[in-house]
């Protein structure tokens, strides 16, 4: 019985021998694949920022882009806009000399029928 006694604790402590090894290597194979996994996640973290990094560039050289554009549109604009504005300031002083004549026509106009009518005035008188 002493005997059946032993076999069975050496059986038990090869067999508890066994499943610590099994525990050791199967913990090593965890930490094994959550490295690996980590890694995995990790690169592929890292493939989606340069991803969206390349993207963000992109957007940043457009809005460059645009601002530049847009700067120089309006400066065109604004050379257009004072052209017009010239223009317009121009007529303006064309219109000022165009009345001021029509005025002195408008006086001359009027003192012309004046003398006529002391013209008239004079004949009858005569």
């Amino acid at each position: 019985k002493l005997l059946d006694n032993q076999k069975s604790v050496k059986e038990t402590h090869e067999i508890l021998v066994k499943a610590r090894e099994e525990n050791v290597q199967l913990k090593r194979q965890i930490i094994t694949i959550k490295n690996k996994t980590q890694t995995e996640e990790e690169k592929a973290i890292e493939e989606e920022y340069n991803k969206l990094k390349k993207k963000q560039e992109g957007i940043e050289k457009t809005i460059e882009h645009e601002n530049t554009r847009t700067k120089f549109y309006l400066k065109r604009f604004e050379i257009d806009l004072k052209s017009i504005q010239e223009q317009i300031d121009g007529k303006k002083r064309e219109i000022a000399v165009v009345e001021r004549q029509n005025k002195e026509l408008e006086d001359k106009i009027y003192k012309q029928k004046r003398t006529i009518k002391e013209n008239q005035l004079k004949l009858r008188i005569e």
